[in-house]
């Protein structure tokens, strides 16, 4: 039999093995497994939405964030997380410097300031 004809127990083991947590555009989870049309799907698809409109890419919501009675919403943008974090990797360490240089200036200005205020002190006492 085919897929769809029995949803709830394919959708079940699709759902376990989850390749990555897409989002509407509204911040809400996509469901790890959906049925449109007749067709399982694992991730956003351009195919026709619930509203008929193609060719942007949407998804069912996990029941429990579907709000009103909306379980759809088209898809964010998809993160590539291994580019992302090589990009962290590269750029970290260069603003950990700027970040120590911002930290010392800052204590250094701090000193100032109390240096001010004990010098008011001593004037005005």
């Amino acid at each position: 039999a085919p897929g769809w004809c029995n949803p709830d127990v394919d959708l079940k083991s699709l759902a376990q093995h989850r390749k990555q947590h897409r989002r509407t555009l509204d911040g809400r989870l996509c469901a790890a497994a959906f049925v449109q049309d007749q067709q399982v799907y694992t991730d956003c698809t351009s195919a026709a939405n619930p509203s008929g409109e193609v060719g942007r890419p949407w998804c069912y919501v996990e029941p429990q964030v579907a709000s009103s009675g909306v379980s759809w919403g088209n898809c964010a943008p998809s993160v590539d997380y291994t580019a992302l974090r090589e990009q962290v990797a590269q750029e970290a360490p260069g603003r950990e410097a700027s970040a120590r240089a911002l930290v010392a200036r800052l204590a250094h200005a701090e000193q100032v300031v109390w240096d001010t205020v004990d010098r008011l002190k001593k004037r005005c006492s």
